[in-house]
């Protein structure tokens, strides 16, 4: 299992600096959050079934996340205890580089899709002058094949130290990604915190692990019809 989780962490690394074989859609985090959702006319849907998600990274090491869906499944949350960027040792590299790399099994009725309209993180950034954390998010639905991704990013500059919210804003369909047309797909969901100091020895750190206990990441969702055409957009 360890070679397993292993491998997925570089390949999450390699999939961040690469990205091939896929479109890429870039949009940027906002600091705050917006009034919209971006599924205020969803439909409903009551029969989702959620497979135990499978993870790996130095980010979340075994036990130490989850996925929450909330009742009406209009929402989901990505639950942390351990996803922290720091430099904390003098004597050590002023970077640092976290990730964890999930994949959600997911089987919804026939004819219906899902897409995730707005992204919302929480966190703690202390950051000195001149230093800089980037969060880069990802994630996209497998079906047959793998599909575009959804990029989103935001910069921290120094000096910084503070609790944030950062927030996609609502994304309109055709600027997102949306899921195959019913039956079993697998969403996939990166994250990777960085950071880096201008001078060596200076404490620094980002996390996704909030002081209060709440939900760190949470994707909010529309459902909608569809033709029964089983394709990742």
């Amino acid at each position: 299992m360890k070679t397993r989780f292993r491998f997925l962490l570089a390949f999450s690394i390699l999939a961040l600096s690469v990205m091939a074989d896929a479109a890429e859609r870039e949009r940027p985090l906002r600091s705050g959050r917006p009034n919209r959702r971006g599924n205020e006319n969803t439909q409903v849907v009551t029969q989702v079934v959620v497979g135990a998600p499978v993870y790996g990274g130095n980010g979340c090491p075994q036990g130490s996340m989850r996925v929450v869906f909330s009742p009406d499944n209009l929402s989901f949350s990505l639950l942390f205890d351990q996803f922290i960027a720091e430099v904390v040792d003098p004597s050590a590299s002023p970077k640092d580089v976290m990730a964890c790399d999930v994949i959600i099994p997911l089987q919804i009725p026939n004819d219906m899709q899902m897409t995730i309209t707005r992204i919302d993180f929480r966190g703690f950034s202390a950051l000195p002058e001149r230093a800089r954390g980037v969060l880069h998010s990802m994630f996209n639905f497998r079906g047959r094949g793998d599909g575009d991704r959804m990029n989103l990013r935001y910069i921290f500059n120094g000096p910084l130290m503070e609790n944030y919210e950062l927030s996609s804003d609502a994304l309109a369909p055709g600027e997102t990604e949306t899921s195959p047309c019913g039956g079993a797909f697998q969403l996939r969901i990166l994250n990777q915190l960085r950071i880096h100091t201008a001078r060596k020895g200076e404490p620094a750190s980002i996390t996704l692990d909030s002081v209060d206990g709440s939900s760190e990441a949470t994707y909010f969702v529309n459902w909608q019809a569809c033709s029964g055409q089983r394709r990742v957009r």
